[in-house]
């Protein structure tokens, strides 16, 4: 008993007209697993290509990590530097201050 609902697709009255739907789905089919395959590659091509540049910011970022470490140990021993010379006008500034007292006292004995 036909119940008037087609489950599958209508079929035709004849063998090459089946035979050329199922040919013309499997072109389709074939197009769109080609369009599929080349949008993959490009995709794949676009990965590698990011890949590498990912690779080449990592290195500038590892270099410029480099680089900041020696200018942090430059601004240190230039700090350490600039302490000793501070330490050095101190020593000279008392020396000069000893010295004047010095002068001072041996002015001051010859005049007694």
């Amino acid at each position: 008993a036909y119940s008037g609902i087609e489950v599958f697709p209508p079929q035709s009255q004849t063998f090459e007209e089946d035979f050329a739907r199922e040919r013309n789905d499997r072109i389709s089919a074939n197009k769109i697993a080609f369009e599929n395959a080349e949008e993959l590659k490009t995709l794949k091509e676009l990965h590698d290509k990011t890949n590498v540049e990912l690779k080449e910011y990592r290195g500038g970022l590892e270099l410029a990590k480099e680089e900041a470490a020696v200018k942090v140990a430059q601004v240190k021993q230039y700090q350490r530097q600039v302490e000793a010379y501070k330490l050095q006008v101190i020593r000279f500034h008392h020396v000069g201050t000893l010295r004047m007292k010095e002068q001072t006292n041996h002015v001051c004995i010859q005049r007694l």
